[in-house]
């Protein structure tokens, strides 16, 4: 299991390295691996310590919150003032 936790270390640093050249590799890719490493990590490393329930339980409820929060900062401004996401998130099919 200490080993999985350090692969997915690994894929994350690899992630943000590959963040410096965006042209060499779809952003899409860079992206899903800015998330999905992360995401299971937390995943595993919480079932150890609170178990399968309680952190499933934990990420729906605070994917619900943040995305309350998130859309709420979008449309409104409050709680955390105006923000727009970048290019990068914007991108369309037929580029990198």
């Amino acid at each position: 299991m200490i080993l999985a936790f350090w692969v997915l270390l690994a894929i994350y640093a690899w992630a943000r390295f590959l963040q410096v050249f965006p042209g060499n590799v779809p952003m899409l890719a860079i992206l899903a691996l800015h998330i999905f490493p992360p995401l299971v990590f937390v995943l595993f490393h919480g079932s150890l310590f609170y178990g399968w329930r309680d952190i499933l339980t934990f990420t729906v409820l605070f994917l619900v919150v943040g995305n309350i929060f998130e859309n709420l900062g979008v449309l409104t401004g409050v709680p955390f003032g105006h923000y727009s996401f970048t290019d990068v998130m914007e991108q369309t099919d037929g580029e990198n």
